[in-house]
């Protein structure tokens, strides 16, 4: 859904079944501005994914989309994360769980993805690079737009 209209466009004319006269009323449409492009963009992927796997995967999917990016809803089915932390610990920093995570390697790319808005713990942003946990199984971490992980935390004996 993120490329851009005359992209689509382009993937219309050389992926789709779509008749000619079709495709000029699309394109027309949509460089009048007179339909949003997403309606296109969306049948567009409907016809795509449905040429590969069965029409009600394809309906599955879109369904899963607009429930989880457009609605800004979490996923019905998460991966679990495990996040170990030793037992003198009775918070997490939140840059100590990206790192378990395996998301980010330094401490400088953690910076830019929470001041950039790309972190969310439990539908919250998180804005503080010196954010910390209380470590509650079942917490959901977003990273962009697409990461989600269930936390599941276990406790090391030093």
């Amino acid at each position: 859904m993120s490329i851009s209209d005359d992209l689509m466009l382009r993937y219309y004319e050389l992926l789709s079944e779509t008749s000619l006269e079709e495709f000029q009323k699309i394109r027309e449409a949509v460089s009048s501005g007179s339909v949003n492009p997403m309606e296109y963009k969306q049948r567009l992927a409907r016809e795509i994914v449905s040429r590969y796997h069965e029409q009600n995967l394809a309906l599955s999917a879109e369904e899963r989309f607009n429930y989880v990016h457009r609605r800004k809803n979490v996923p019905e089915k998460l991966e679990e994360q495990v996040i170990k932390y030793s037992t003198n610990e009775g918070e997490l920093s939140i840059v100590k769980v990206l790192r378990q995570m395996g998301r980010i390697s330094s401490n400088s790319e953690a910076r830019r993805l929470i001041e950039q808005g790309g972190v969310r713990l439990d539908g919250e942003t998180i804005n503080d690079m010196n954010y910390v946990i209380s470590p509650q199984n079942g917490q959901v971490v977003q990273i962009g737009k697409r990461y989600f992980r269930k936390l599941k935390y276990e406790k090391e004996q030093i």
